[in-house]
């Protein structure tokens, strides 16, 4: 059965969940029929946008990491969405994200973004999942995610935060390399 053939027998059920991981699928769009899928991963696929899914509303669990998806648009009609991978594709902007005010668990890692700000929206957010743009983490740290309870950052060079920055995080990973310095000051 070749990846056609599956996705036109799941066209024809009425699923929950679904995980299509670790596949060379491109096209999508047969889910735009799955108005009730609750949690979908199609990590480690071909997918290049967010279009063909826009529909599954009812989703709360989205699992994109390790595709080529550039454009995140569309994602903010998943007003239902939890949890989010976004990881290792090439995004450069997340201003979509911004009305995802009910995400809990955010993946951003190994993408190109420019503008942390549209996080300032997403105050149920516990777990942001590895930050690496190191012009925006003070920013993000400080400002935009007090309620944030977990953070794993990873730092690739010397650069110092003011000592406090990290107060209200309860659990904190910081992955530095033996090149690189993390300075907490006062």
């Amino acid at each position: 059965m070749n990846g056609i053939d599956l996705i036109f027998i799941l066209k024809k059920m009425n699923l929950k969940s679904l995980d299509l991981q670790y596949n060379k699928i491109t096209d999508f769009s047969p889910l735009q029929t799955h108005y009730n899928l609750h949690s979908l991963n199609l990590a480690y696929n071909g997918a290049k946008n967010v279009k063909d899914f826009i529909n599954c509303s009812e989703l709360q669990n989205l699992v994109l990491n390790m595709n080529q998806i550039n454009d995140c648009s569309g994602l903010e009609q998943l007003i239902n969405l939890q949890i989010l991978n976004l990881g290792y594709n090439q995004f450069k902007n997340i201003y979509p994200i911004q009305n995802l005010v009910n995400l809990t668990w955010l993946d951003l890692q190994c993408n190109r973004f420019e503008d942390f700000s549209p996080l300032a929206q997403l105050v149920k957010l516990e777990t942001l999942f590895q930050v690496e743009a190191h012009e925006c983490i003070q920013f993000i740290l400080q400002i935009y995610l007090q309620g944030v309870q977990f953070i794993l950052i990873k730092i690739y060079f010397h650069f110092s935060y003011p000592y406090g920055c990290f107060y209200s995080i309860a659990k904190l990973a910081i992955s530095a390399s033996q090149q690189n310095q993390l300075i907490l000051k006062h």
